[in-house]
């Protein structure tokens, strides 16, 4: 998300209803986005999915990089995300 400065309402619902019913199936996500904004519209998401602790939102690629290593060590192929576009 680290391109994307907004989403509106109907994009968060469709986030919201979307994490809610697969809850059961994730894991963990962890999602990177380099606007304040959109790391708050990723936090009322995650607080209204009733995910909890599993989507972290991360500011800094750096943290968010190391969450992918550890939930998939042997992934290849993956750029750093870096500083792109900044």
């Amino acid at each position: 998300m680290d391109e994307i400065t907004g989403a509106n309402l109907p994009v968060q619902e469709a986030w919201t209803e979307w994490f809610s019913c697969n809850r059961p199936a994730l894991k963990g996500v962890s999602i990177l986005t380099r606007s304040k904004f959109m790391h708050l519209t990723a936090e009322v998401v995650k607080f209204f999915s009733r995910t909890g602790e599993l989507i972290r939102v991360y500011l800094e690629p750096q943290p968010f990089e190391e969450a992918l290593k550890r939930a998939a060590p042997n992934l290849t192929g993956l750029e750093p995300t870096g500083r792109r576009g900044l």
